[in-house]
């Protein structure tokens, strides 16, 4: 996902709304809750934020605050650190490691 493309939402009036790509006009996503509408237009600024901290927080594949190895894919053990959780929603998007 490039660092460019933005979202954002606009509501239908019923209690949906579209997910709309900035500059496009193309439709992502058809929300039909109202209060899934905005976190999923931030979609792209949240996976942004995930690697601009997993590349804060980690240096040749190890977790600068919990020691934990990020290689081979494997994800650390859950010890409090914030590596954890960034990386598995990393994952869960199909962002490769780095």
């Amino acid at each position: 996902m490039s660092k460019s493309r933005k979202w954002y939402a606009k509501d239908l009036g019923n209690g949906q709304g579209l997910v709309i790509e900035d500059g496009t006009g193309r439709h992502v996503a058809a929300v039909y809750d109202t209060e899934d509408r905005e976190l999923v237009a931030a979609a792209p600024d949240l996976l942004e934020a995930c690697q601009a901290a997993r590349d804060f927080i980690c240096t040749d594949g190890v977790c600068d605050s919990c020691g934990g190895s990020l290689k081979d894919g494997e994800l650390p053990p859950h010890t409090g650190c914030v590596c954890g959780p960034i990386l598995g929603a990393l994952k869960k998007a199909g962002v490769s490691d780095r």
